[in-house]
């Protein structure tokens, strides 16, 4: 219900289902708004922009970075950087350094909380502002990470992640219940949309089993392979019906932006709540 690499449903598992959308989708989804909004924001061409790819060098950012790079190449665009790093880095000023002699445009980083963090902490001291940043989950969707860096330095920030909060309704059905339960439940604001996903995805399963004629492993199974929910019609924004693979082909992740120390939807446009910004 959370895990993003796309090796985890290519293995053939038989009793292996996934609901969420996986790190292909995420890249695919980052390449798709450099595409179509982050260039025609500055009334460029999307090949003339200068792109930079950073990832914390475990499974989770290697794969979404090695998919970012393969649809970049697709659609022709100009990749300036690869760069993983570990993610327990304690000093990324001579990677900065690079994407700066790279004249980086478009800064791609798929990243934990911490690295996030101190990439932002250190771009600054570089005076380092590419047109655009976008994340690719993790540190880049939790409100901890605006608050340690500053509103100011996460505004205008791109994201694309699981469903977060602010979306529009009428793509998202029953999120604002959701958020609502899960005031009354926890007396905060939610931390980030994994824990809609999870709960999405704890729904399905919950209701596949108590739809199957019993609880044998191969009842069960048939039970969640048969899971047929339309496009639209979850908190989530997405559908779900499983491919023989297991993962669930009507996943999709949202493009987001830090807006006013808020994480808003802003792509696609019929799950949007705001216009993008965009420091020119």
């Amino acid at each position: 219900m959370g895990a993003v690499s796309d090796s985890i449903t290519e293995r053939k598992f038989r009793y292996l289902f996934r609901t969420n959308p996986t790190a292909r989708n995420m890249a695919e989804r980052s390449i798709e708004m450099v595409v179509n909004s982050v260039a025609p924001a500055f009334s460029v061409e999307p090949k003339a922009l200068r792109i930079a790819i950073i990832h914390e060098d475990s499974l989770y950012g290697t794969t979404v970075g090695r998919f970012q790079a393969s649809y970049a190449k697709e659609r022709g665009l100009t990749i300036v950087e690869t760069l993983p790093y570990p993610a327990n880095i304690v000093d990324m000023s001579s990677l900065i350094l690079r994407l700066q002699a790279a004249k980086a445009d478009v800064v791609l980083q798929t990243s934990y909380q911490n690295d996030t963090v101190l990439f932002f902490r250190q771009a600054r001291e570089a005076n380092f502002r590419p047109r655009a940043i976008i994340g690719g989950g993790g540190g880049y969707s939790l409100r901890e990470t605006m608050q340690a860096v500053g509103p100011e330095v996460m505004d205008g920030v791109l994201n694309v992640d699981f469903t977060q909060y602010a979306i529009n309704p009428k793509a998202a059905p029953g999120i604002e219940d959701f958020v609502a339960a899960y005031r009354a439940k926890y007396g905060m604001e939610p931390r980030s949309g994994h824990s809609l996903g999870n709960y999405v995805g704890a729904k399905v399963f919950l209701d596949a089993i108590a739809a199957a004629k019993s609880l044998a492993a191969d009842d069960i199974r048939a039970a969640v392979a048969a899971v047929d929910v339309p496009d639209g019609t979850t908190p989530e924004g997405w559908g779900v019906k499983f491919g023989p693979d297991g993962q669930n082909e009507r996943a999709k992740m949202m493009g987001l932006q830090w807006q006013d120390g808020r994480l808003v939807t802003v792509y696609p446009p019929e799950a949007a709540v705001s216009e993008l910004r965009l420091r020119r």
